[in-house]
């Protein structure tokens, strides 16, 4: 016949990841304070935004030439902080398209 499904090596590659993960819920679970690295390039939108807003002209956000897929929903993920930050900053943005279904999910998103 051929090899079972539960071998040693799979269990041992089950501990190895499930093992950190439990760890870590556990600790965290305890109160333990878990460093989370900033990422740079959502300081960039940020500072990029006051930017604009100090200047007083329009922030525009680009999803290039995409159609409705999944490059554009993945586009909407950062779409929404940047219009969030753009309202705060009371900035006017800007969001261009060239395909009219993915302006109205790009329209309701921002509304």
């Amino acid at each position: 016949m051929g090899v079972e499904h539960s071998t040693p090596g799979i269990i041992i590659l089950l501990i190895g990841f499930l093992g950190p993960a439990i760890y870590f819920i556990l600790r965290a679970r305890k109160g333990h304070e878990i460093f989370v690295r900033r990422i740079s390039g959502i300081d960039a939108v940020n500072e990029a935004i006051g930017r604009s807003a100090e200047l007083g002209k329009p922030a525009i956000f680009s999803t290039g030439l995409t159609t409705v897929s999944p490059v554009l929903y993945a586009c909407l993920g950062v779409l929404a902080h940047v219009a969030y930050k753009a309202a705060r900053f009371r900035t006017r943005l800007l969001v261009p398209q060239n395909n009219p279904e993915s302006m109205a999910i790009v329209e309701d998103l921002v509304r």
